[in-house]
């Protein structure tokens, strides 16, 4: 990571929980008062003209934790997609006024971290919880938050894989420019490094990932042998979906400030532990879902496929499925 990457990330660290407040006209002309609490992030870089010539800008996402009036809180629905241009320029036609004030704060802040870039919003979240109707809502909304993260993912990975090949790629930066994934649900940005080899040592394809918490990043490697391929291609984007929920299960376990050491003295050993256990279910549950199929069955698949290469014998293998089915029965 460069250090424009990582000083972003320490300022967001340190700035995480403090609020800020705006208390002011809408307009310069409309005599509306407007009067909102917010949190911020730098998300990136966006480069402007000015006079012609391009201008880096901090990109930033404006976070709306309360409202005065919340009626006043659809003024900003509108702003978030995942066009930064475009929601910039539509924010700043929109309430120019409002916009150069609260970017003022904002850069009033980030002038204690040495940061002479000039902030531009090109995001608007809002964040407030009593807006949602029912708890169950707010389950609901989270297991689907969760499968737009892995569909995410796992898009840009097999955009990468089909376009460009064998390397390895820093995502979502080759992709869009941007430096890090970020989304609603995660209270964590972070990178994707991703490896693709090309290999004739394999039938088909192999994936391997991990999730390091100490740099936010997600590991993924893909071995695949070009004489499966494009036939394979539907096999992988499954196993993919395995592989990415398998260790965004890991980031969420890190979130809720779960800290594992891991012992790998034997796979078995390994592959029972319960924060291992809890991702597994998590990804098989979604090869399960996306296959239509058994979970008994998506995960004895899974096994036969790869006892090999994690070292285990088929009585190993059966005692680590029959855990991960207990432990899925459970719903822990």
């Amino acid at each position: 990571m460069n250090s424009d990457k990582e000083t972003y990330k320490l300022v967001n660290k340190i700035l995480q929980e403090k609020v800020y407040t705006y208390d002011g006209p809408l307009t310069s002309y409309s005599g509306i008062k407007l009067k909102f609490n917010y949190k911020f992030k730098i998300v990136g870089n966006i480069s402007l003209k000015h006079m012609g010539e391009p201008m880096n800008h901090l990109a930033i996402e404006l976070i709306v934790v309360d409202i005065e009036y919340k009626e006043f809180i659809d003024l900003f629905k509108s702003f978030d997609t995942d066009d930064l241009y475009k929601n910039r320029y539509n924010f700043e036609d929109r309430f120019y006024y409002l916009s150069g004030k609260v970017k003022n704060q904002i850069w009033d802040e980030l002038k204690y971290f040495s940061i002479t870039d000039t902030p531009e919003i090109v995001r608007v979240k809002i964040d407030i919880p009593e807006l949602n109707n029912n708890e169950m809502k707010q389950i609901t909304e989270s297991k689907s938050e969760k499968r737009d993260v892995v569909r995410k993912l796992v898009r840009d990975i097999i955009s990468v894989f089909k376009k460009e090949g064998e390397g390895e790629y820093d995502l979502p930066t080759d992709i869009n420019g941007e430096d890090y994934y970020y989304f609603d649900n995660l209270n964590t940005e972070f990178n994707l490094e991703l490896r693709i080899v090309k290999t004739d040592t394999v039938d088909g394809f192999e994936l391997d990932g991990g999730y390091y918490e100490e740099d936010d990043v997600m590991e993924i490697e893909i071995l695949f042998n070009p004489d499966f391929f494009p036939q394979q291609l539907y096999d992988l984007v499954g196993e993919l979906n395995e592989t990415v929920r398998h260790e965004l299960q890991h980031l969420i376990q890190y979130e809720k400030g779960e800290t594992h050491e891991p012992d790998e003295s034997s796979s078995e050993v390994y592959y029972t532990q319960q924060h291992e256990l809890d991702a597994q279910v998590a990804g098989l549950k979604r090869i399960s879902k996306l296959r239509k199929q058994p979970f008994e069955k998506v995960t004895r698949d899974w096994f036969t496929k790869n006892i090999n290469k994690h070292g285990m014998d088929e009585k190993t293998a059966e005692r680590v499925i029959q855990r991960i089915l207990q432990f899925h029965k459970n719903g822990k």
